[in-house]
């Protein structure tokens, strides 16, 4: 049996243990029965998917999760890569590692087209597995086809790897069933105990401390304060003031320098050609190209006309957060608009991820807050081209209702199960300790009013529910069933449709009556035709 692990990525940007399955194969109809619970217990789908390139799962996504993007890890893809190439390659596999990366990584489905056939050429012995197992998902590897969609910056699985490494050093030689529960239990318990850590340490006064970021944009800052949760602030707040660091030019023209890049810090993610495909030109106010002092590579900022914004460094598209590159243009430019919902909602605090009015706060420049007068604005913040290449948000408002609704039933029934716990252990400490009969009898006071409090809560919830429902029925329009009778029939003109009806206990007869003879009483003539 192998065990199959789902890791998530929360709004802390912690990687939580979700789902655990012990399964007997690794073949497509168990991966569908999989994906089918799971989406029986949460209610909705993943936007994105990582996996270890599995034909069966991959399968079972595209059957199951119709509307889900799949990625393949790339850690996955390099070690298979040395499994079946090393050996037919030899001493040019280094070379062809480096080749194929550089294909990888290649910024627009042009160019890597042009790197994929040269890889072919140059290396033979690689062909038939490059194009048998890994062209054919291309969308889902190649840097040039997965740059447009949330991936909160993970391209590999290597959470998962981290997590089964935990387990097994943990497990020695061949465990029960019962020892990998038990583990796996102790492994949820440690990821709540940190995340209730974490809370409680940024909810401290002494963590809360100022900077830079306050100074530059101080009504930005607490907004930020507001909605995202402390690691997603610690990392806003560090773009912006790595923002300082930055200066622009406006691009006028085409001459657009495509150049490859290597992946590294402050690299462009996407060509700004291919950015603009998805753009009208009439859409886009203006073109910014930004570049750090003393260096080298340069990213793109366009403003567009909905009063937002893209940057070729792909941040807000695939992490969700605002770049640099952006508020450096936001401090210097009145065309640059800054609104809670450009950030991701996955990165939110849980009360204001259920917040139904995001869409109603106001925009903010580098001078302020944005009055309607002063500005023509929307009255909704709609960041239509964003929605186009960004997708739809997997925290709507039903998901928040249902996800906030397990919350609520899991807190309410842990607290409730250690009250219940304390007030029966109580009886027997004191039956231990002391043996008197007062003494447990008071002992049993809390579980006495533990039951009591339970019961009076029930018939005021009932009382309530009742009052709801008679209120319903005074809502209705009265009147009197007696007065209900039979509606009046009236006669129309003209000849009825049929002849007569029959009644409900007359025999239908299905054939026609035939002649009968009056002479000699026989059917099927009659008397002129009789021959006797």
């Amino acid at each position: 049996m192998s065990l199959s692990l789902f890791i998530a990525v929360d709004n802390h940007f912690c990687s939580h243990l979700v789902i655990q399955a012990l399964v007997n194969d690794e073949t497509k109809e168990t991966y569908e029965w999989l994906l089918t619970s799971t989406l029986q217990a949460t209610n909705h789908a993943p936007r994105v998917f990582i996996t270890n390139a599995d034909p069966g799962m991959d399968a079972a996504i595209d059957s199951q999760y119709s509307d889900v993007y799949p990625l393949h890890c790339i850690y996955h893809i390099s070690q298979n890569l040395m499994h079946n190439l090393k050996v037919p390659l030899g001493i040019s596999y280094n070379d062809f590692a480096k080749d194929f990366y550089l294909c990888r990584n290649d910024l627009s489905p042009t160019g890597f087209d042009i790197q994929w056939s040269k890889l072919i050429t140059t290396y033979p012995k690689a062909a038939n597995y490059l194009n048998s197992e890994l062209y054919s998902s291309k969308e889902k590897w190649a840097k040039a086809y997965i740059t447009k969609f949330f991936t909160a910056g993970i391209s590999s699985t290597f959470c998962i790897e981290s997590e089964n490494s935990v387990i097994k050093n943990v497990l020695q030689g061949r465990p029960s069933l019962c020892e990998l529960a038990t583990i796996l239990d102790l492994r949820l318990k440690d990821e709540a105990q940190y995340v209730n850590y974490n809370e409680w340490y940024y909810t401290n006064a002494s963590a809360q401390l100022s900077g830079a970021f306050a100074e530059c944009f101080p009504e930005i800052d607490r907004i930020l304060k507001k909605y995202l949760t402390e690691e997603m602030l610690s990392r806003q707040r560090h773009k912006i003031i790595q923002s300082l660091y930055y200066h622009t030019i406006i691009e006028t023209g085409e001459s657009l320098d495509n150049k490859h890049v290597e992946e590294s810090y402050d690299t462009q993610q996407i060509h700004l050609t291919s950015l603009l495909e998805d753009l009208p030109p009439n859409d886009i106010i203006k073109t910014y190209k930004v570049q750090r002092r003393h260096c080298v590579n340069v990213n793109f900022v366009i403003i567009l006309d909905d009063r937002s914004h893209l940057c070729t460094c792909m941040l807000l598209v695939n992490f969700g957060l605002i770049c640099q590159h952006f508020w450096h243009i936001f401090s210097i430019d009145n065309n640059a608009f800054f609104h809670v919902t450009l950030i991701s909602r996955h990165w939110y605090n849980n009360e204001k991820m259920q917040d139904l009015c995001l869409d109603e706060q106001p925009y903010m420049m580098n001078t302020g807050s944005v009055q309607n007068e002063d500005c023509l604005c929307p009255l909704l913040f709609q960041m239509c081209h964003i929605t186009k290449i960004h997708d739809y948000d997997v925290f709507g408002s039903e998901v928040c209702r249902t996800v906030q609704k397990r919350r609520d039933y899991g807190e309410t029934f842990n607290l409730v199960r250690k009250a219940v716990r304390s007030a029966v252990e109580a009886i027997h400490v004191f039956k231990i300790d002391f043996g008197f009969l007062s003494i447990v009898e008071a002992g049993g006071e809390s579980l006495y009013r533990l039951k009591k409090s339970l019961n009076d809560w029930l018939v005021e919830e009932q009382k309530l529910v009742e009052q709801k429902l008679h209120i319903k029925d005074n809502d209705k329009e009265n009147f009197d069933l007696g007065q209900v009778e039979n509606p009046i029939e009236r006669r129309q003109k003209g000849r009825p449709p049929v002849k007569r009806f029959k009644s409900s206990t007359e025999q239908f007869k299905n054939k026609k009556s035939q002649n009968k003879c009056g002479k000699c009483g026989v059917i099927g003539h009659y008397a002129p035709t009789c021959k006797q």
